[in-house]
């Protein structure tokens, strides 16, 4: 699907079937790139790739789809040690359809994040949080409020 993965992956299938990928692209700063294929999908030119967010270390970040298909991905901004959260409802193809927001940037935040989707589409993300020089806290939920 593209050269320049390094392999950072997560992978969801929504109702219909259809693939979607987030990935790490280690050019042009940094991207996290979404792609989607929904057929043929053994071949490179059936998928469609698109950046949603670009310059910066995006390697933790995890996909998920609600029970409308919309599509989220939690991911760590490993340059800033931020987490950060993207949604796109339709037309993900395209880098102004999603929307992104920065969630927690309250020390070292976001690594090794996890989301799941409620019975009412709304997103709950888990991750590490640095707390101190003795090492990795993990903090249950990272998100406190609705995104």
């Amino acid at each position: 699907i593209d050269t320049w993965s390094n392999g950072y992956t997560s992978i969801a299938i929504d109702s219909n079937d259809n693939i979607h990928i987030s990935y790490y692209k280690n050019a042009n700063g940094g991207e996290l790139t979404y792609t989607t294929c929904s057929s043929s999908c053994s071949s490179a030119f059936s998928w469609t790739s698109t950046v949603v967010d670009s310059g910066q270390n995006f390697y933790d970040h995890q996909i998920t789809i609600d029970a409308n298909n919309a599509l989220h991905i939690s991911y760590h901004d490993g340059s800033n040690y931020d987490l950060k959260y993207a949604k796109c409802s339709s037309s993900c193809s395209s880098t102004s359809s999603w929307t992104t927001v920065l969630i927690d940037s309250d020390g070292q935040v976001g690594s090794g994040n996890s989301i799941a989707v409620d019975s009412n589409n709304n997103p709950h993300i888990s991750c590490c949080s640095h707390c101190d020089s003795d090492g990795w806290t993990t903090a249950f939920p990272c998100c406190r409020r609705t995104i």
